[in-house]
């Protein structure tokens, strides 16, 4: 299976499978982008949890959430046919900042 998420050989061996359905995420916030879509103006942020990582629009919640914050939220995760390490979520909500410093 191609690996198109983790960069490092040891961050790979450490990856844990991404779950999938309505879960409640909590993780580091690893990039943040904004950016003229199909549909408009999107805000997007890339997290990192337990040995997983997500990708998804910010919750409003959130604010300008920033790189190096620590998150949680609930959505529905959906896991990537190339990585089985990597998913993409939809319909957050119940978003708060546990921790908001960059990294």
């Amino acid at each position: 299976m191609r690996n198109v998420t983790y960069c490092g050989e040891a961050e790979a061996k450490a990856a844990q499978p991404c779950p999938e359905g309505r879960i409640e995420i909590t993780g580091t916030v690893m990039k943040v982008v904004e950016r003229d879509g199909r549909f408009g103006w999107e805000h997007k942020m890339l997290v990192v949890a337990d040995g997983w990582k997500v990708w998804g629009s910010v919750p409003r919640a959130l604010g300008d959430v920033e790189k190096g914050w620590t998150v949680r939220f609930t959505a529905t995760v959906e896991r990537s046919n190339d990585d089985e390490n990597f998913g993409f979520y939809k319909r957050p909500s119940k978003a708060s900042v546990l921790v908001a410093e960059q990294g």
